[in-house]
C-alpha cells in the first residue's frame, strides 16, 4: 500500500483522493478561537504552531487551561496527533494489520493505532505490543512521519533546505537516518541551540505541535499570513508585545520591552510572622521578607578595634534593616566618623554614649553586645531577665553612639593606657557648656572654650535632633550610677534618682549624687536640656588596660537588663520614690 515518491509535483490532486489510508486533513480554522492555555504565552517559540495545530483540531491540551509543552509525549498520543490529520473519517480496519494486545478498544487512541499499523507507518515494540504509554523519541518520531510521506495519498514533501550533519549525528540510530535527513531538508525538524539534533530524547508535545502543525501546513498548502492585530505595554510581571494574528487561527506575540519588575518599597514589618512587608509601587502588590535567621553576631569579651566596631554594625543592620539603622552623628578630630544607631521601632526616645573617655573602651562592647542580644530577642519574640523586649522596643528607639571618642580610644589601645582625652587632649566629658572651665580642680582640660570639640558638638547635636526623655552615659569604672549633681534642678535631679534606683534594685550597683561639672549627665539635667540623666560606671575597678575577657561576669550580667529597665519604667510613668534601702551618697569616685 506504501510508494515511495521523489517529488510532491502531484500533492494537490491526490489530496482530493481518499483511500483506506487516505488522508482527511482536519478543516481550516476549524476552532478559529484563542486557547485559554496559561502556560503558552505568547511570546514562546511554540505559540503560533501550538495555536495552529490546535485551531486545526490536531492538539487538545491536557487540562482546559494547561497545554504542558515541555511534557513528554507518549506514542500513542503522536499517533494520534498524526491519525487527526491523516485518517479519513470513515476509515475501518481490514483486519490485515498487526493486533496489539495493549492497545484496548475504547482507549483514545485505539483507532489511530489499528490505522496507522495498517498502513505500516508503525510496527509496534513486539508483535503484538505496541506500549502506547511509552514516551516516544524524537528519532522515532521521524521515522513515522517519514513513512507517512510514502502513503500514495501523501507523497514526499519537498526539500526547502540544504543537508545538515548535525554535532551528534553519530547518535542517530541506523533505522532513523534517511527519516531524520529528510525531516530536516523539508523544514520539519531542526537541531538545538548546539547544533544537535538530540535523537534519543523524548520529544515533548510543544516539539510534536511544531512537527504537526508544519506537516500540516505545507499539505494543505497553507501559507500564514500573520498581521498585527494589538499590542500591550511592558507591566511589572509581563513583557511589552505586539500580536499577530493569521486568518487560520495560528497567532503569536512579538516582544517589544521586557516586563518593567516591581519597584518594591519596605513599608513595615510583619512581627507575628517574621517578615517584612513591600509594596510595589506600580502596581500596588504586596510582597514579603523573612527574617534572616537570628544570629549571635558579636562576641564582648576581647578588645575591639574601631574597623572591627564598624564592620560589626554594619552586619547587625543588614541583619535587622527594620529595627537598626546607623548613620554618622559626625566626625572626630581626625576624621573618623562617630556611627549612630537608630535601634527600634518606637516614637519615644533614650540615648545612650559611650566611650567618651578614651580609656573606658568596653563601654563600647556593651552597647554592641545590647544591640546584638535585644535584636536577638525582638525576632524570637523572647524576654531578656523577664522583660519583653519586642513589646518595649516597639514603643521606644535607643539612639546608641557606641564609640564617641574613637582617636582617644585608638590611643590607649595602642598603649597609653591612662589616656582619657580626644586627640586634642581634651576632656570630652568636660567640654559641655555647663559649668565649664578650662581646667577641672582634679587637672583634667576642658578645652580651650565650651563645646569647642566636634566630638561634643556631635554629640549636643543628637541630643537637639530627638525628643531624649532619657540619657545613659556609660563609664568606668565602680560599678555605681551617678544621678544627680549639686548643681542640678530638683525636679530633674528626683526624676534621675528615682531612675538610677530602679537600675540599682537589679545591678547592685550603689547610686551616688556628684559635683557640678561640665559631664554629659550634668548638661542633660541642666535646665537647658531639662530630662534624666545617668552616668553609668560599668567596670568595679580603676583598671588600666582593662581585661575584656570578663565582660560577661563582671558587666553584662549584672547589666543586661539595664536598657529594658529604663523603658519599662517611662512605659509605665511611675514616679518611684526613693526608699529607705536607696543607698546615697555625696561625690562618690570619679571615674
Amino acid at each position: 500500500m506504501m510508494r515511495r515518491k521523489r517529488a510532491a509535483a502531484l500533492l494537490l490532486a491526490l489530496l482530493l483522493t481518499f483511500g483506506a489510508c487516505a488522508g482527511a486533513f482536519a478543516d481550516e480554522a476549524a476552532r478559529g478561537v484563542t486557547m485559554g492555555f496559561s502556560d503558552v504565552p505568547l511570546t514562546a517559540w511554540y505559540c503560533a504552531e501550538v495555536s495552529y495545530a490546535y485551531n486545526m483540531g490536531l492538539v487538545n491540551g491536557v487540562t482546559s487551561t494547561q497545554f504542558l509543552p515541555s511534557r513528554s509525549v507518549k506514542r500513542g498520543e503522536f499517533v494520534t496527533m498524526l491519525g487527526r490529520m491523516l485518517m479519513p473519517a470513515d476509515f475501518v480496519p481490514s483486519g490485515e494489520g498487526p493486533e496489539f494486545a495493549d492497545v484496548p478498544e475504547g482507549r483514545y487512541y485505539a483507532p489511530y493505532i489499528r490505522w496507522a499499523a495498517e498502513c505500516g507507518l508503525v510496527n509496534g515494540i513486539t508483535a503484538d505490543s505496541f506500549r502506547p504509554e511509552a514516551y516516544i523519541r524524537r528519532q522515532d518520531m521521524a521515522v513515522i512521519l517519514y513513512r507517512a510521506q510514502q502513503l500514495d495519498t501523501v507523497g514526499l514533501l519537498p526539500y526547502v533546505q540544504s543537508p545538515k550533519t548535525f554535532a551528534d549525528q553519530a547518535s542517530i540510530s541506523g533505522y532513523a537516518v534517511d527519516a531524520i535527513a529528510a525531516l530536516q531538508q523539508q523544514g520539519l525538524l531542526g537541531g538545538d541551540n548546539n547544533g544537535n539534533i538530540n535523537p534519543k530524547k523524548e520529544l515533548t508535545r510543544a516539539e510534536a505541535a511544531a512537527v504537526i502543525s508544519r506537516f500540516h501546513a505545507i499539505l494543505t498548502n497553507h501559507v500564514h499570513n500573520y498581521v498585527k492585530s494589538g499590542s500591550a505595554a511592558a507591566t511589572c510581571t509581563a513583557a511589552g508585545y505586539d500580536r499577530y494574528d493569521c486568518a487560520c487561527g495560528s497567532y503569536y506575540g512579538k516582544k517589544t520591552a521586557s516586563a518593567l519588575g516591581h519597584t518594591w518599597e519596605k513599608t513595615g514589618m510583619d512581627a507575628a510572622n517574621r517578615r517584612y512587608v513591600y509594596v510595589c509601587k506600580r502596581c500596588g502588590i504586596k510582597g514579603y521578607i523573612a527574617f534572616p535567621a537570628p544570629e549571635d553576631v558579636y562576641t564582648a569579651n576581647s578588645l575591639l578595634r574601631y574597623n572591627e566596631m564598624v564592620n560589626t554594625l554594619s552586619k547587625l543592620e543588614t541583619i535587622y534593616p527594620e529595627l537598626i539603622r546607623i548613620s554618622s552623628a559626625g566626625k572626630s578630630v581626625r576624621g573618623l566618623d562617630l556611627p549612630l544607631v537608630e535601634f527600634g521601632r518606637g516614637s519615644r526616645y533614650i540615648f545612650l554614649n559611650g566611650n567618651i573617655h578614651a580609656r573606658e573602651y568596653i563601654t563600647t562592647n556593651y552597647l554592641l553586645e545590647m544591640l546584638d542580644e535585644y535584636a536577638y530577642a525582638y525576632v524570637k519574640n523572647t524576654r531578656i531577665g523577664g522583660y519583653a523586649v519586642r513589646s518595649l522596643l516597639d514603643a521606644f528607639t535607643l539612639v546608641v553612639l557606641p564609640c564617641s571618642n574613637p582617636d582617644g580610644r585608638a590611643m590607649a589601645i595602642a598603649g597609653d593606657v591612662q589616656y582619657k582625652a580626644n586627640a586634642n587632649g581634651v576632656d570630652l566629658n568636660r567640654n559641655f557648656p555647663i559649668y565649664w572651665s578650662s581646667y577641672s580642680d582634679d587637672g583634667y582640660y576642658g578645652g580651650p572654650s565650651a563645646g569647642s570639640e566636634p566630638e561634643t558638638q556631635a554629640i549636643m547635636k543628637v541630643l537637639r535632633d530627638y525628643p531624649f526623655e532619657l540619657v545613659l552615659d556609660c563609664h568606668t569604672a565602680g560599678n555605681a550610677i551617678y544621678y544627680t549633681d549639686t548643681g542640678c534642678p530638683a525636679d530633674f535631679s528626683n526624676r534621675s534618682r528615682a531612675i538610677a534606683n530602679a537600675l540599682a534594685a537589679e545591678s547592685g550597683y550603689a547610686c551616688y549624687s556628684a559635683a557640678v561639672g561640665a559631664g554629659l549627665a550634668n548638661y542633660v539635667r541642666s535646665k537647658g536640656a531639662g530630662i534624666p540623666g545617668l552616668t553609668i560606671e560599668m567596670w568595679p575597678t580603676l583598671e588600666h588596660p582593662i581585661n575584656c575577657s570578663g565582660f560577661y561576669t563582671l558587666i553584662w550580667d549584672r547589666l543586661d537588663t539595664m536598657p529594658a529597665i529604663a523603658m519599662q519604667y517611662l512605659q509605665r510613668g511611675r514616679q518611684a520614690e526613693v526608699s529607705e534601702e536607696f543607698e546615697h551618697i555625696e561625690n562618690g569616685p570619679e571615674g
